[in-house]
C-alpha cells in the first residue's frame, strides 16, 4: 500500500518529523487558533507546523512570549506561500510585534492571504481600507473585502458589514441588511454584532 510519506525524500522526512516532535513536546493542542488548512505537499505540512509554532511564541503557550520568533516562523511560512502564515505575517507588520510597524507590509501580506481566499487576510484587508491605514480610505473597497470575508462565514466580516450597511459606507444605508449581517454574526458569539442587533431591533418594527 502506498502512502504519502513514501513520496517525500528522507531529508523531508526528517524535517517535518522534527517539527512535529518539537511541537508535540510543547503541547500543541493548547494554542488556540485557528484551522489550518488541509495539507496537501510535503511544503504545506511544513509551513502549516511553522504557523502553529509562531502561534506558540505569539501567545506564550508552552513557551516564554517571543515576538521575533513568531515573526520569524511566520515569516517562513509565509514565504511557502501558506495563506494563514501570509496574514500572521500582516498582523505582525500592522501591530509592530517583533518587527517595526508598517503598514505597507501589512497590506502586502493581506493582500496576498486574501488572492487565496483566506477570509481572515480579506477581512483585515478590508478593515484597512475601511479606515485608510496604508491606503487611502476607501469604503467601497472595504465593503468588497468585507463582504467576500462574510461570504465564509467570518464573523468580523459579518459585523463589519452589517457596521456598513447601518451607517451608510460604502453602500445605502439598510437597517434591514445591517441587521442581517449582525445576527448572522451575533450566531457565532460575536459581541459586537450582538450589540448591533440590539440596537438596530429598536429602530426596526
Amino acid at each position: 500500500m502506498h502512502t504519502y510519506f513514501h513520496t517525500l525524500p528522507r531529508r523531508a522526512i526528517f524535517v517535518f518529523a522534527s517539527l512535529i516532535f518539537f511541537l508535540t513536546f510543547f503541547g500543541l493542542n493548547a494554542v488556540a487558533a485557528p484551522t489550518l488548512p488541509v495539507a496537501h505537499s510535503h511544503s504545506s505540512l511544513v509551513a502549516n507546523a511553522e504557523v502553529a509554532l509562531g502561534l506558540k511564541y505569539e501567545n506564550g503557550h508552552g513557551v516564554a512570549k517571543n515576538y521575533a520568533k513568531a515573526f520569524h516562523y511566520f515569516q517562513l511560512a509565509a514565504a511557502q506561500g501558506s495563506a494563514q502564515g501570509e496574514v500572521r505575517l500582516g498582523d505582525m507588520y500592522y501591530s509592530g510585534y517583533g518587527v517595526t510597524q508598517d503598514y505597507a507590509k501589512a497590506l502586502h501580506y493581506y493582500q496576498l492571504s486574501a488572492a487565496q481566499g483566506n477570509a481572515d487576510g480579506e477581512f483585515n484587508l478590508g478593515s484597512m481600507y475601511e479606515f485608510g491605514e496604508g491606503v487611502p480610505q476607501d469604503y467601497a473597497t472595504a465593503v468588497r473585502y468585507f463582504r467576500l470575508a462574510a461570504a465564509q462565514g467570518n464573523d468580523s466580516g459579518e459585523t463589519e458589514l452589517g457596521y456598513m450597511y447601518e451607517n451608510g459606507h460604502g453602500v445605502t444605508q439598510d437597517y434591514a441588511k445591517a441587521l442581517h449581517y449582525y445576527r448572522l454574526a451575533a450566531a457565532q458569539g460575536n459581541a459586537a454584532a450582538a450589540d448591533g442587533v440590539a440596537r438596530l431591533s429598536k429602530l426596526i418594527k
